[in-house]
C-alpha cells in the first residue's frame, strides 16, 4: 500500500485494509470509520503506523491520502480481523477441489497459508459458507 492508491468504492477499500492486516498480522483500530473518511492505526499502541483514506470528488472512488510510519509489532496467530466469511473466501478454492476437507485440514491449511489459527467454530462457519 502506497499513498495515492485508489479504490473503486468503500467496499473494495475495506475488502483491501482487512486483507492487509491480515496478510501483515496485526488488528485494526479505527479511529474514524465513517463513510466520509477512514482513519486507521494499528491496535498495538507500539506501533507508529497509521492510514487514512476518503474518497474522491465523485463520492464513490476512495484513495489513500496518507500513510504514516512502518509497521514494526510482532505477528499475531489469532487476529480478530479474520471473520468466518474472510476464511471462507480465502479457502473457497482449496475446499472446492477437495470437497471432503475436515475443520483440522481447513485449519492446518489456513496455518501453512497465512500463518493464522482460528478457532474450530469459526472455521466450521466458514466450511458450511462455503458447502452453500
Amino acid at each position: 500500500m502506497v499513498v495515492g492508491d485508489r479504490f473503486v468504492d468503500w467496499n473494495d477499500w475495506s475488502k483491501v485494509i482487512r486483507h492487509y492486516a491480515t496478510q501483515q498480522g496485526f488488528s485494526l483500530w479505527r479511529i474514524k470509520n465513517v463513510r466520509i473518511r477512514h482513519i486507521i492505526k494499528c491496535e498495538n499502541l507500539d506501533s507508529t503506523w497509521k492510514i487514512h483514506a476518503s474518497p474522491l470528488h465523485d463520492g464513490v472512488t476512495w484513495q489513500i491520502k496518507f500513510l504514516r510510519g512502518k509497521h514494526s509489532s510482532a505477528k499475531i496467530d489469532r487476529n480478530s480481523m479474520t471473520s468466518y466469511s474472510w476464511i471462507a473466501k480465502t479457502l473457497y478454492k482449496e475446499y472446492k477441489v477437495t470437497l471432503e476437507m475436515e475443520v483440522a485440514d481447513l485449519q492446518n491449511f489456513l496455518m501453512e497459508m497465512s500463518g493464522l489459527d482460528s478457532p474450530d467454530y469459526i472455521i466450521r462457519r466458514a466450511k458450511r459458507l462455503m458447502r452453500d
